[in-house]
């Protein structure tokens, strides 16, 4: 619990959110809902944009609800005060010591996203210059893998002020999740042959 106050207090040195942090999907700066689609089983690259305007410190949460999960990702922003950082949910439980399902349950219900599947967290700090506008790629190579069919939803929030329960959503964005060519081939099939049967 000790571990969890200390991440709660680094949350806290963050200033006010502003909406200038957006989702990329491989490549894409917060693509429209019907673009982005992905087969059971594939891969997108996510990551997290500024779009210049927003100043450091800047902390934020990206939470995953649907089938599917994101793991990895790397810090682009230059850490001069060494308090810029980027960790997924495993990460964040190996430093904490605690296991990655009961961090997750504290996380959905401090983000009051009770169905979130994973979360991964992100300080954009700079202790020196804390007034940087944060701009382009923040957080790189996040990878988001589809593991079921169905709609997910990703949600950028504000962590500053998290200690007193406040989130912004900052940014959301719509993966639509398809299956194979051949297995609605497959059905397609069977359902042919039911009607015959008939």
């Amino acid at each position: 619990m000790k571990k969890l106050f200390v991440l709660m207090l680094v949350v806290s040195l963050a200033t006010a959110a502003s909406a200038g942090l957006k989702i990329s999907v491989n490549g894409v700066v917060d693509p429209a809902e019907t673009e982005v689609t992905l087969k059971v089983g594939e891969t997108a690259v996510i990551d997290i944009w500024g779009d210049g305007d927003t100043p450091s410190p800047e902390s934020g949460w990206l939470t995953v609800q649907g089938p599917g999960l994101i793991a990895g990702g790397e810090m682009l922003y230059a850490a001069d005060g060494g308090l810029s950082y980027y960790q997924d949910l495993e990460q964040m439980a190996d430093e904490l010591g605690m296991p990655a399902a009961e961090l997750l349950a504290v996380m959905a219900t401090s983000l009051e996203v009770p169905d979130a599947v994973d979360v991964s967290y992100s300080v954009l700090a700079d202790s020196k210059v804390p007034a940087r506008a944060l701009e382009g790629t923040l957080v790189d190579g996040i990878g988001f893998t589809c593991t079921d069919l169905g709609d997910v939803i990703l949600t950028l929030f504000s962590g500053n002020d998290l200690t007193n329960g406040v989130v912004t959503v900052l940014d959301t964005q719509v993966i639509h999740q398809i299956p194979e060519p051949m297995t609605v081939a497959l059905l397609g099939l069977g359902g042919l042959f039911l009607r015959r049967r008939k």
